[in-house]
């Protein structure tokens, strides 16, 4: 296996150094202006799998349609993002209910030294009995 990998590796390193390597600019789309506003983002690489996978991911569009009649439209402000089934009814609605049981024990947290001591010495005498009693 190792000298398997090897062999491939001087194959590749071999056929690398004939290559001339050229650094070129980020491609734009086509698009000869970006300014500093633009952004790519991960949807249009998603965007194929969403839409096989659509019948579990669902995907969220927020913008305003432009009317057919106008020619120069005004500034508008698009937003599209994919909501996944799984994370959003599955896992949050586990979450959900694991932070609300959680908040059932905000009053241990309080901010008191006083109380974070006593804790302490709580915990010291359970130890301390576990280990007369063979608890522990």
């Amino acid at each position: 296996l190792v000298g398997t990998v090897g062999v491939i590796y001087f194959i590749r390193v071999w056929i690398i150094d004939k290559r001339v390597s050229e650094i070129r600019p980020t491609w734009g789309c086509a698009y000869v202006a970006p300014n500093t506003r633009m952004q790519y983002t991960g949807k249009s690489f998603s965007k194929s799998l969403g839409k096989l996978l659509s019948f579990i991911v669902l995907e969220n569009k927020r913008y305003t349609e432009i009317p057919v009649d106008q020619v120069f439209p005004t500034t508008r402000k698009h937003s599209s993002h994919y909501i996944d089934f799984i994370e959003n009814r599955i896992f949050n609605g586990i979450l959900n209910r694991l932070v609300f049981s959680m908040n059932y024990f905000n009053f241990i947290q309080n901010g008191k030294t006083q109380a974070y001591v006593l804790y302490g010495l709580f915990f010291i005498l359970l130890v301390f009995l576990g280990t007369i009693f063979n608890f522990i």
